[in-house]
This record gives C-alpha cells, structure tokens and sequence, in this order.
C-alpha cells in the first residue's frame, strides 16, 4: 500500500500527501487467509488499533476488510488500558476489564513456549 497523509496534513507541514508505495509481505492476507498478531509493549496497542481498523474498513484500497482478517491477536507486556504515566499525572483510571482468554492457536502456543524457555 502507499502511505497517505492527507491532503490537510501534508499542506500544513510542506510535503508530499502520499508517501513510499510497499508492495506488501503477505498479499494473500484475507478472511479466508487469516494472521495471527503477536504485539510487545505498544506493539499490543498498535495490533489491537490495526484490528479495529479492518473491523471498520478504514483502507479504501481494500474496501472488503474484516476482523476475520485476524485469527487470534496476543498482546504481551501491554499497556491496554492507557499509558500508566497518564495516571501518574493525576489521570483517573478505568476500571479493571476481565480479560478474555481465548485457546492459543499453534503458531501462538509455539512462540509461548520457546519464550518460556521450553524450545
């Protein structure tokens, strides 16, 4: 895909509205080709936005995007209800969500255990 600016933020800041053209690591991504996201740290937070991002099919240059795009999304060491700075600042904090715990898949399961140092 082409990077995209926007038309307003590329004339405020004095540049090009479109950036590089990537020509893409894994064109058969789809629904019926689905991923698995493994996010550390913020990667957890930017995998998680990505996810909503095909749940709501923000890529005009893929309008048929879906959350079944994704198989299973781990997000290890993230921080997903907000930054905890934001709440050292005097910030009030949400209340705590139940995680959901899903079954690992295979490719989530064998990265698992060789980080647990069994692989």
């Amino acid at each position: 895909g082409t990077a995209d600016y926007g038309a307003a933020h590329a004339a405020e800041c004095g540049h090009a509205r479109y950036g590089r053209t990537y020509g893409g690591l894994y064109p058969e991504w789809s629904a019926r080709r689905p991923v698995d996201l493994l996010g550390h740290s913020i990667g957890g937070v930017t995998a998680r936005v990505l996810l909503d991002l095909l749940r709501r099919r923000a890529f005009a240059s893929h309008p048929q995007t879906s959350a079944a795009w994704v198989r299973s999304l781990a997000a290890l060491s993230s921080p997903l209800n907000g930054d905890p700075v934001t709440f050292a600042l005097g910030a009030c904090p949400p209340p705590p969500a139940a995680p959901t715990v899903l079954p690992p898949t295979p490719t989530t399961a064998s990265v698992l255990h060789a980080r647990s140092g069994g692989g």
